[in-house]
């Protein structure tokens, strides 16, 4: 009998439950997304697309284009419906709102208001 053990091994386990891929712009979001794709397709993994969010912030944006589009809107025309992972489509994210990373509140307008009042409202439910 031949010995099938090596066929149950894997060559890596991963788990990508809490997986952030900062970029400083949009090729190389798109990089990172394509990456992402890559390894989870040679991992097996199946990504969320429902669960998987693009956001940014343009810092070093005028606030409103000669086409009258503040920030945000241009956010939304670049990453909305834009960015693919696994072919799914990934979820905007407006930079005003928070998002859970490793248990933070994050945004990416740094307000840190989301994450005090988690904190407190957890100090509450255990006092």
């Amino acid at each position: 009998m031949a010995d099938t053990h090596l066929h149950n091994n894997i060559s890596s386990a991963a788990f990508a439950d809490d997986l952030l891929c900062p970029t400083g712009n949009l090729k190389y979001l798109k990089i990172q997304a394509l990456k992402l794709t890559l390894y989870s397709d040679w991992a097996s993994l199946i990504v969320s697309g429902s669960r998987t969010r693009v956001t940014g912030k343009l810092n070093a944006h005028v606030n409103k284009s000669s086409q009258g589009h503040n920030q945000e809107d241009t956010l939304i025309h670049e990453l909305k419906d834009t960015i693919l992972v696994q072919g799914q489509k990934t979820q905007f994210l407006p930079s005003c709102s928070p998002f859970l990373y490793l248990g933070v509140e994050l945004t990416m307008d740094l307000y840190w208001k989301h994450q005090y009042r988690r904190m407190a409202d957890n100090l509450e439910q255990k006092l």
